[in-house]
């Protein structure tokens, strides 16, 4: 049996005490990871407005501009929630899934294929082209898009891996021919003289920006979940009834890397919107797009078996 001198005692209660705040454990703050888009800029306005304070939940925000890596901290654990493209998370099935997506930020209309050289005038003139783009992610299939529309096969150009982030600077150094990537970068390319070959307005519904947690977050801290998609929404009404004042604090928060306000970058989604995307299972749900992309990534070989939606897909944390 342990003893405790008074010291000793003094040392646990005060520690009992630090993790406890009117009668509550104390977490440690949720870790989010976001990429640099308009669309998951609720969170920082959640934080900004003290909602998340309001919550008495704690919120540690990270923008890393590096896609790749945050989807490897986000496997390993150690991002607790992220915010991506959803088609960069299928392939995280691979292996078992091990997350869930909680949340709908948005559907894109501000990813587009941009260049330094005119747009090809004729499919022959894609032949032997070097395009970029995340490889094994949605930009894969996004550019698949884009050469259906003009009519070119896949084999005919040469897939180079990149960073959305790297497009601009990938594109001056002639590293490639044309590059996926997505606001604020597309502007940086284009106010260099670039222009842009293909958007995803061009391919509408094929591009949903989700919020994922990782299951081991979603058994431990159900309700913390909770409050975060519910301060995330509240953030969202309140940009959306404060548009500029909203700009306003990102510009604060980001600085430079606000760039341009891009109101028409994505179509912002709402609580009823994320209802509807949950509870559908056609075009423009999110069953449908997992399917879509599953397949996709089954004929690519980066998936070995079709992923079930019911596996990574859980509306039960919306208010």
């Amino acid at each position: 049996m342990h003893r405790f001198g008074p010291l000793s005692l003094a040392v646990l209660l005060v520690g009992f005490a630090a993790c406890q705040k009117g009668g509550k454990v104390q977490h440690p703050p949720l870790v989010v990871a976001i990429d640099l888009w308009p669309g998951y800029y609720p969170v920082l306005l959640a934080k900004d407005l003290g909602y998340f304070e309001q919550a008495n939940l704690a919120v540690d925000i990270r923008i890393p501009e590096n896609t790749d890596r945050m989807l490897g901290e986000f496997d390993a654990g150690i991002n607790d929630i992220i915010a991506v493209a959803l088609g960069d998370l299928v392939p995280l099935t691979r292996e078992g899934s091990h997350f869930k997506v909680i949340l709908v930020s948005d559907e894109s209309t501000g990813d587009a294929v941009v260049s330094l050289k005119p747009l090809p005038e004729q499919p022959s003139d894609f032949e032997g082209l070097r395009i970029a783009t995340n490889l094994s992610g949605f930009g894969e299939l996004f550019l698949l898009e884009m050469l259906r529309h003009y009519g070119v096969e896949m084999g005919r150009i040469t897939l180079v891996n990149s960073e959305a982030s790297q497009i601009p600077a990938g594109l001056e150094a002639q590293f490639f021919d044309a590059g996926h990537t997505w606001q604020p970068y597309v502007s940086l390319v284009l106010d260099a003289g670039g222009v842009q070959w293909f958007s995803s307005r061009q391919a509408p519904g094929l591009i949903l920006d989700v919020v994922a947690v990782n299951d081991r977050v979603l058994k431990s801290r159900p309700d913390d979940i909770r409050k975060f998609t519910a301060a995330w929404l509240k953030a969202l009404d309140w940009w959306q009834s404060n548009p500029e004042a909203g700009w306003q604090k990102i510009d604060a928060i980001l600085g430079e890397r606000a760039g341009p306000h891009f109101s028409d970058a994505c179509i912002l989604q709402d609580l009823n919107a994320n209802r509807e995307r949950f509870e559908g299972e056609g075009p423009g749900s999110l069953t449908h797009s997992v399917q879509k992309f599953s397949s996709f990534f089954l004929d690519r070989g980066t998936l070995s078996k079709p992923v079930d939606p019911a596996l990574i897909l859980d509306g039960r944390f919306l208010p």
